[in-house]
């Protein structure tokens, strides 16, 4: 008994050490298993907290964008505003100018009806002062002598005159056509005066039409021009749209029909009442009327009053080898103008021309 005592105590020993080295085992595997745990947890939080600064991150840069987009947005409406109260604006302005000129004229056709020749006109008693050209006397240019001294006659023939010629015998033509009455005015008709030709520093031929007869060729405006549709032989009228009222009440239109504030090319002028245009060139035509017993230009002050013996009856002259209409008494215009004796304000020296 004895000895198997023993030996179920040797037995128990060796199990008990047995089963403590198990349960031994087992809690390393279970501390382990939990190290392993805590440094799992450590590193899913450490990435957590690395995902949430750099959501954090990523959200502040969204918010930066979306309020530089916000900041986009606002701009882009607020020109768009700017854009619907320009558009309004040009539309207002485009309603107001038609109702203007829709007001313009009825004024006009009220005040300035054409008349017969034998009625009153807005201007005074009208009679016809058209005379057969076969009856017409030629311009006396008596007093014009020595007045044509340009200087050494080494400057170059005035440029534009090949195109004038183009234009006077276009405008005689029309003239013609239309019955309008006529004559040369301030530096055309006093190179007619002087030499029968154009002076030579001159930049423009000018005009004088009786006021009724500028509604005849009225019709023949052009309100909007293209420069690029012109030929050597295109001619065109353009009216200041205004051009019945007077001078500080005028408004500017450009070449295609836009509102200017200021000179803009040949177009946009107040003064002349019209203009004949070839190409770069153009012919002034401005008005004139007749009261009993003196004649008016228009549209400027008293000053420009002569006797109706000064203009009329109007004589034949030439201008640039060309027969047309002068005043009879040009010189009556010249002391309005220029300072007698009315002789060239510049000359030529070496090849230019230089104020006298």
């Amino acid at each position: 008994m004895f000895i198997f005592h023993i030996y179920l105590d040797t037995k128990n020993k060796k199990m008990a050490v047995q089963m403590t080295h198990g349960v031994i085992f087992l809690l390393a595997i279970f501390t382990i298993l939990n190290i392993y745990m805590v440094m799992q947890r450590y590193n899913n939080n450490h990435q957590n907290e690395n995902n949430l600064e750099s959501t954090k991150r990523s959200i502040i840069k969204d918010s930066t964008d979306l309020q530089q987009n916000i900041l986009q947005i606002n701009d882009i409406q607020k020109r768009l505003q700017r854009l619907e109260t320009k558009s309004d604006f040009d539309r207002s302005l485009k309603e107001i100018n038609n109702k203007t000129e829709t007001l313009i004229e009825r004024l006009v056709k009220t005040i300035w009806r054409p008349t017969n020749e034998n009625k009153n006109t807005t201007y005074g008693t009208h009679r016809n002062l058209n005379i057969d050209d076969g009856d017409l006397e030629w311009l006396d240019r008596d007093g014009a002598k020595d007045l044509a001294n340009y200087g050494d006659g080494s400057c170059p023939i005035n440029r534009n005159r090949e195109a004038w010629q183009k234009m006077l015998r276009y405008w005689i033509t029309l003239a013609k056509k239309y019955n309008i009455r006529y004559f040369l005015t301030a530096g055309s008709l006093l190179g007619a005066w002087r030499d029968e030709e154009v002076i030579p520093y001159d930049q423009d031929m000018d005009i004088r039409i009786h006021i009724d007869d500028f509604d005849k060729f009225y019709p023949l405006r052009q309100r909007k021009f293209v420069w690029e549709s012109y030929d050597d032989w295109d001619m065109h009228f353009y009216f200041v749209r205004d051009w019945r009222l007077p001078y500080d009440l005028r408004r500017r239109y450009s070449c295609k029909g836009k509102l200017v504030p200021d000179y803009e090319g040949q177009c946009s002028f107040v003064d002349p009442n019209a203009r004949l245009i070839y190409r770069n060139w153009h012919l002034d035509l401005y008005a004139y009327t007749t009261y009993t017993d003196v004649v008016k230009f228009i549209p400027h002050s008293a000053d420009w009053e002569y006797r109706k013996d000064e203009i009329f009856p109007l004589t034949r002259c030439n201008f640039m080898g060309i027969e047309t209409r002068c005043p009879q008494k040009p010189v009556a215009i010249f002391k309005n103008l220029y300072n007698a004796p009315f002789k060239p304000s510049k000359i030529c020296a070496n090849k230019t021309f230089v104020k006298v």
